[in-house]
């Protein structure tokens, strides 16, 4: 038998946070040995992809905006990549005509 005080306790990454207070790390103390009645208001009982789905579910406008305005600033960046790129090759190709006419007078 482990002699530990954790040996009946879950990581406080389990805990459900109270509007009150933020998640003690000991929290998640002896809950094992409770009813699942009793542990259901202490801790998350779900595993870990159902709490991300509930998560995603009940924030999906703020990750949906997120992701729109990645997309936004990306499409701007290229954007402007794009444009720095264009001007490089048009300086390039100037340097090169002076560069034939130089060497045509020569």
């Amino acid at each position: 038998m482990n002699p530990s005080h954790e040996r009946c306790s879950v990581p406080y990454s389990c805990c459900k946070p109270t509007n009150l207070e933020s998640v003690s790390l000991n929290c998640g103390r002896n809950v094992l040995n409770m009813s699942d009645y009793d542990a259901w208001f202490i801790v998350n009982i779900g595993n870990c992809p159902d709490a991300l789905h509930r998560y995603v579910k009940e924030h999906v406008m703020i990750i949906g905006g997120c992701c729109l305005i990645a997309v936004i600033l990306l499409a701007f960046v290229d954007m402007i990549t794009n444009a720095v790129i264009d001007e490089i090759d048009i300086i390039c190709k100037i340097y090169q005509r002076v560069e034939a006419a130089e060497q045509n007078h020569s």
